[in-house]
C-alpha cells in the first residue's frame, strides 16, 4: 500500500525557510511533487507529471492565468521553480480549437506560450494538463495502474472498482492527439476525478494540492485492494542459487559479449540486485512468458528497450559460447526489428544490447554506459517485475502494445529528448580500482576520475579509511573494500567487489605503498621482505589477476603503476621502499610488452615530494634540518620552484589514461629534478 506522506509541519518548513519567496500554491506544488517523486511505486526516474494553474503577472505587467506544469529534464523528487515554467493558459487553450498539429508545431507553440523565454520546454503532455479544468492535476505510473494498464479487460475492472468516477482513455501516443481525446472525455462527463490511461497510468486532480495528493494515494490504494483481493495461489517455483563467485564468472563473459556484440565503444557498466524479492519473482515458472512480452508503459522503452534477457540457469550452463550467443540472437532480433519498422534517413538504429539480463537464481542485471543510468533501468526492472508477480497470482492476461507502437514511442525525437543531448564524460562506463585509496593520492586519483565520470572502487587496509575516504568524497559512483592487500585471496576479492558493484573492471591504479626507513645494512630481512611483498608483489599479484579479466572481457584495460622518485633517484635510508618500486618498472615493462597485443597498456607515475601518508609533517621535518633548508624551500626543491600536489598526480593519472597509444612510459610530475630523470 501506498503510506499518504502529507505533513502539514514540513510544508510550514517548505513554505517558510525553503521557498520563501514564490506563490504559496507553487510551493504546494513543489512539495507534493517531492512527496509523488520520491515514492518509487508511484513513479521511476523522469516519468509522472504535475501541474498546478495560478494567477501571475506577466512581463508587462498583464494579470494572467498561467499552467506551471513540470519541464522536459526535471525529476519530481527535485523539482524546483525554475523547472516548472509558466505558459499562458489562455494563449495554449487556443489549441483545443485545432483539427491536427505535429510533435514538432506543439513544442514549438508551447514554447511561444512561456511568460519567460529562457524556461526549459515544457512537457509533451502541457496541453493535456491545460485541458483538465482542475487547479492541481497528477499524472503518476504506479505499480497497481500499471499493472491494470495491460489488462485485456481494464475498463471493466476500472468501472467496477471506481464506479464511473475514473474515465477510461484509450491508448494515444503522447501528445496533441491524446490532449484532443481527454478533453472530449472531460467535456463530457464533469463529474469524473480522474482518469485512467490504457497502457500508460492515471492521471487525478484537486481543487487544490492536499485534495489532489490524496485523492492519488486513495485511488492507487483502492486499486492495490482490488489487486490483492482477486489474488490466487502461486505457481510452482524453481530455487537454484547462483554464488557471488559464479556471478563474476558470468559477468566477465556477459561483458566479453556485450563488447563483442554492442555499438558503444566505450563499453559498459552493470547493477545486480539480488534481492530475495528479485529472486523469488525469477523462480516463479510463469515469469518465462512474460519475459517475451513488451514493456509495461511507452515512458519505459526508451531506458529499457522492449524486452529483457531471461536466462535459466537449471536449463543454460554460463558458459562463454552459450552467453555469447544469447546476446548475439538478442542484437540480432532488435535490428530485424529497427529495420521492419525504421524509416529510411530518419532513424538511427539505438545500441542492440538488452538493457536487462534477468538471470533465474542470481537476479536482475541492468546494463547501460554510466551508472545513472544503470539505477534508472534497474528501479523501472524491479517494478516491472512487480507488475508481471501481479498479472501471474491474478491470472490476468497481459496485454502489450503492438511493436509498431513501442517503435514509435522508442524513436519518437520528443521521447529521446527526454536522454538528453549531453555528451558522455570520457569515463562514464569506467569501472577504475584504486589500491591505496584512501590515501591523499589516491582520494585524489578518485576526484579526479570521478570529474572524468568514472566509476570508482577504492582499496585501503582499514574499514575506518575506506569510510573517511567515502565519507569525503560523497558521491554514489564510489564504493570501497577494505583489505590487507598482501594477502593472498587479495586480487580475486578486489575483483569480485568491482564486479558485484559496476558489473565489470577497464582501470586500475596500482598505487598502495609504505616507506620503511632504514640503512639496508642495518634493515632485518623480514622487514625488507615485508616491504618487498607491500611495494611490490601485491602490485604483481594484483595486476596479475586483472590482465587475466580483462582478456576475458574482450576489452583492451589499463594498468597505472605509482612508481615513485626513490625508484630512479634513490634517498639514503629508503633503500626498502626504492627497490621494490625499482622493480615495478621492470614489471610494467614486462607487462606492456607481453600484453600490447591485446591493446592491455601498462604505464607509470614517477612522482616525488607529495605531502601524504608516506611523506607527513615528521619526515618533512626531519628532511628538510637534513638538507638544511626551511620545510617550505625543501618541498619546493626543483627546477620550477613550486610544491607537487597530489591532485598534480591525479592529472598524471588521467593523462596516461587519455593516451590511447602509449604503453611502457613513466611519466614523471616531480617539477623538474634533473637527478630523477629517466634520461
Amino acid at each position: 500500500m501506498i503510506i499518504n506522506r502529507w505533513d502539514n509541519k514540513e510544508l510550514n518548513k517548505y513554505k517558510r525557510k525553503i521557498f520563501t519567496k514564490i506563490d504559496p500554491e507553487i510551493v504546494e506544488r513543489i512539495y507534493t511533487s517531492h512527496l509523488i517523486g520520491r515514492d518509487k511505486d508511484l513513479v521511476m526516474h523522469g516519468g509522472g507529471n504535475i501541474s498546478v494553474k495560478i494567477k501571475e503577472t506577466d512581463c508587462i505587467g498583464n494579470n494572467i492565468e498561467t499552467l506551471r506544469v513540470k519541464g522536459s529534464g526535471w525529476d519530481l523528487d527535485n523539482i524546483n521553480e525554475e523547472g516548472l515554467p509558466a505558459l499562458n493558459l489562455e494563449k495554449l487553450l487556443i489549441l483545443r480549437d485545432k483539427n491536427i498539429i505535429s510533435d514538432e508545431d506543439l513544442v514549438n507553440y508551447q514554447r511561444t506560450c512561456l511568460l519567460d523565454a529562457y524556461s526549459p520546454n515544457p512537457s509533451i503532455e502541457t496541453l493535456l494538463h491545460a485541458c483538465i479544468p482542475h487547479k492541481f492535476v497528477e499524472h503518476t505510473h504506479s505499480t497497481p495502474f500499471l499493472f491494470l494498464a495491460n489488462i485485456k479487460n481494464s475498463k471493466k475492472i476500472i468501472n467496477e472498482v471506481f464506479k464511473g468516477k475514473l474515465g477510461f482513455v484509450k491508448y494515444v501516443k503522447p501528445g496533441f492527439d491524446l490532449a484532443k481525446r481527454v478533453d472530449e472525455i472531460i467535456k463530457s462527463n464533469n463529474d469524473l476525478d480522474g482518469l485512467f490511461l490504457e497502457h500508460h497510468g492515471h492521471f487525478t486532480w484537486g481543487k487544490n494540492a492536499k485534495e489532489a495528493y490524496f485523492r492519488l494515494i486513495d485511488q492507487t490504494n483502492t486499486l492495490e485492494k482490488w489487486i490483492k483481493k482477486n489474488q490466487v495461489k502461486s505457481t510452482k517455483t524453481i530455487k537454484k542459487r547462483v554464488s557471488y563467485s559464479e556471478y563474476t564468472n558470468f559477468a566477465i563473459k556477459l561483458k566479453h559479449s556485450l563488447n563483442k556484440y554492442g555499438s558503444d565503444k566505450n563499453g559498459y557498466v552493470f547493477k545486480i540486485n539480488n534481492s530475495n524479492e528479485v529472486l523469488s519473482i525469477l523462480d516463479n515458472i510463469e515469469i518465462d512468458q512474460f519475459a517475451k512480452r513488451i514493456v509495461l508503459t511507452p515512458d519505459h522503452i526508451i531506458r529499457t528497450k522492449g524486452k529483457p534477457v531471461l536466462i535459466d540457469v537449471n536449463k543454460v550452463k554460463l558458459t562463454q559460447a552459450n552467453v555469447s550467443k544469447i546476446i548475439s540472437k538478442y542484437c540480432q532480433d532488435y535490428k530485424n526489428y529497427f529495420r521492419k519498422y525504421s524509416k529510411r534517413n530518419i532513424h538511427t538504429m539505438l545500441d542492440p544490447i538488452p538493457n536487462m539480463v534477468w538471470v533465474r537464481g542470481l537476479g536482475l542485471i541492468s546494463i547501460a554506459s554510466n551508472v545513472k543510468a544503470i539505477n534508472i533501468i534497474d528501479d523501472i526492472a524491479l517494478q516491472t517485475l512487480r507488475v508481471f508477480h501481479q498479472h501471474i497470482k491474478n491470472k490476468e492476461d497481459f496485454i502489450s502494445l503492438s511493436e509498431s507502437d513501442l517503435f514509435e514511442m522508442e524513436y519518437w525525437s520528443l521521447e529521446q529528448a527526454k536522454l538528453g543531448s549531453k555528451k558522455s564524460q570520457k569515463l562514464a562506463s569506467k569501472v577504475i580500482v584504486i589500491t591505496g585509496g584512501g590515501g591523499t593520492i589516491g582520494k585524489a586519483c578518485a576526484k579526479k576520475m570521478l570529474d572524468e565520470g568514472g566509476n570508482i572502487l577504492l582499496v585501503d587496509r582499514t574499514q575506518e579509511i575506506v569510510d573517511e575516504a567515502l565519507h569525503e568524497l560523497n558521491d554514489g559512483r564510489v564504493k570501497g573494500i577494505s583489505l590487507d592487500i598482501t594477502n593472498k585471496n587479495a586480487p580475486k576479492k578486489i575483483i569480485e567487489k568491482a564486479f558485484s558493484c559496476f558489473g565489470g573492471l577497464d582501470i586500475l591504479i596500482s598505487n598502495a605503498g609504505s616507506a620503511l626507513e632504514g640503512m639496508m645494512d642495518q634493515l632485518s630481512s623480514k622487514k625488507f621482505k615485508e616491504s618487498f611483498d607491500l611495494n611490490f608483489f601485491s602490485h604483481y599479484e594484483i595486476s596479475k589477476e586483472v590482465i587475466h579479466v580483462f582478456k576475458k572481457q574482450g576489452i583492451k584495460g589499463q594498468i597505472l603503476f605509482n612508481i615513485t622518485k626513490q625508484a630512479i633517484n634513490p634517498g639514503r635510508n629508503f633503500g626498502a621502499y626504492g627497490i621494490p618500486k625499482l622493480s615495478i618498472i621492470g614489471l610494467m615493462k614486462q607487462l606492456a610488452l607481453e600484453n600490447g597485443k591485446f591493446g592491455i597498456r601498462v604505464n607509470g607515475i614517477n612522482a616525488d615530494k607529495i605531502r601524504s601518508g608516506l611523506l607527513n609533517k615528521e619526515l618533512i621535518k626531519r628532511r628538510s634540518i637534513d638538507r638544511s633548508v626551511s620545510q617550505k624551500e625543501y618541498m619546493k626543491g626543483n627546477l620550477l620552484n613550486e610544491e607537487v600536489l597530489a591532485k598534480d598526480v591525479a592529472e598524471a593519472f588521467f593523462s596516461l589514461i587519455s593516451l590511447s597509444k602509449t604503453t611502457g612510459h613513466i611519466i614523471t610530475v616531480d617539477g623538474g629534478n634533473i637527478e630523477a630523470s629517466l634520461r
